[in-house]
């Protein structure tokens, strides 16, 4: 024991346990200071923790909302999308389309595009109105005039159909366009005719939402 803390102790009247032991300023100043370090550490770290609690809690929230308005958007556009193919399966059967030949021969014209260009121009998420025949082949397209010459067949929605003759309709999944490589969502409708079946197809673009990663 130091001389020192020795007196102290005497002069205060307290005698002096064996084996006890004693810290001066500069050790107590030491052990506060290891304290008060310690204690900031735990109070940041909580502070933190709860900051990036917040922030991921904001995140997932504006995710959320973001897939909402994405969600209501896609909604919107395959009402309107419907609307356009409905009213084109109106009118094919309003002609009187009875054949494979008769479909082709009456839906292929100019008149027809013009037609098709007319009743998307206000729906920008409508990239294209295609109308096919039994066989798969485009007879006519709304973004260019004669159709070009494509084959549908090896398509999966194209096989949909064949496969199932009671489907009507079908929705595909996002793939590529083998043209632009944009990512597009194809919706198809069937048009049954006495002798024939053909079908409108519209190529809808992809919500970011809904394109594979």
């Amino acid at each position: 024991m130091k001389p020192w803390s020795r007196r102290v102790e005497l002069a205060a009247g307290k005698p002096t346990p064996a084996g006890a032991r004693y810290f001066g300023p500069v050790q107590l100043f030491i052990i506060c200071g290891l304290l008060l370090a310690m204690a900031v550490a735990i109070s940041t770290g909580f502070i933190l923790s709860n900051l990036r609690s917040r922030a991921l809690a904001d995140s997932e929230r504006e995710v959320g909302n973001i897939a909402l308005v994405l969600a209501e958007h896609a909604d919107r556009a395959f009402q309107a999308l419907d609307l356009v193919e409905t009213s084109l399966i109106e009118r094919m059967q309003a002609l009187g389309i009875a054949s494979s030949d008769e479909y082709e021969r009456q839906m292929s014209g100019l008149d027809v595009q013009l037609t098709l260009k007319e009743k998307i121009a206000s729906l920008p998420q409508i990239d294209a109105v295609i109308l096919i025949n039994s066989d798969g082949k485009v007879i006519n397209f709304s973004r260019s005039w004669p159709a070009p010459p494509i084959s549908v067949a090896d398509r999966e929605h194209f096989k949909a159909f064949q496969s199932d003759p009671q489907l009507t309709s079908y929705l595909s999944k996002p793939e590529r366009n083998r043209v632009t490589g944009t990512w597009t969502i194809y919706l198809a409708r069937k048009l049954t005719a006495p002798k024939a079946s053909s079908w409108v197809w519209a190529r809808l673009h992809a919500p970011r939402a809904h394109r594979p990663s």
